[in-house]
C-alpha cells in the first residue's frame, strides 16, 4: 500500500498519519502522547481481530504481537491496519463516518484474510467446519 516501504508492513505511525488525514481532523503529524496510546490501542484491537479471523487457520497460524509503539509494523496487510484505526477512531469521535469506515474495514479485512487462505487463487466458497 505504502510503495516507498519495500518489502515490509508500513510502520504503525505512518498508518496513523494517513487514517488522519483521510479522517481530516487533524496532521498525522501531531500525534504524540496519549493520542499515540489511543492509537496503540485501536491497532491491538484490529490485532485481535486479525489474530481470530474466521479465515486463518488456527492450528498453523502464529498469532500476531500486539503492537507497543508507533514505531513498530506487524505482518499484517495495511489496509486492514488503516481501514481499522478509521473505524476505531470515528466511533471514538462518535461520528457519522462510523458506518461506512465499518463497512469498509470490515470488508478489508475479510478480502485480506480470505485471500491468505486461498493463496490469492480466485476459489469457490466452500462452508468448513471450524474447531
Amino acid at each position: 500500500m505504502n510503495p516507498h516501504i519495500k518489502n515490509a508492513p508500513s510502520p504503525l505511525r505512518t498508518l496513523i498519519g494517513q487514517a488522519l488525514r483521510r479522517y481530516g481532523d487533524f496532521s498525522g503529524a501531531s500525534v504524540q502522547g496519549e493520542a499515540a496510546s489511543m492509537f496503540i490501542e485501536f491497532a491491538n484491537a484490529i490485532i485481535e481481530d486479525w489474530n481470530f479471523h474466521p479465515h486463518r487457520r488456527a492450528d498453523s497460524v502464529v498469532p500476531l504481537d500486539y503492537y507497543t509503539s508507533v514505531d513498530e509494523s506487524r505482518c499484517l496487510p495495511d489496509i486492514v491496519v488503516l481501514m481499522g484505526l478509521l473505524m476505531h477512531y470515528s466511533a471514538q469521535q462518535a461520528s457519522d463516518k462510523f458506518q461506512m469506515y465499518q463497512a469498509q474495514y470490515y470488508q478489508a479485512l475479510n478480502r485480506e484474510a480470505y485471500t491468505l487462505l486461498t493463496g490469492g487463487k480466485n476459489v469457490r466458497l466452500e462452508m468448513r467446519v471450524i474447531r
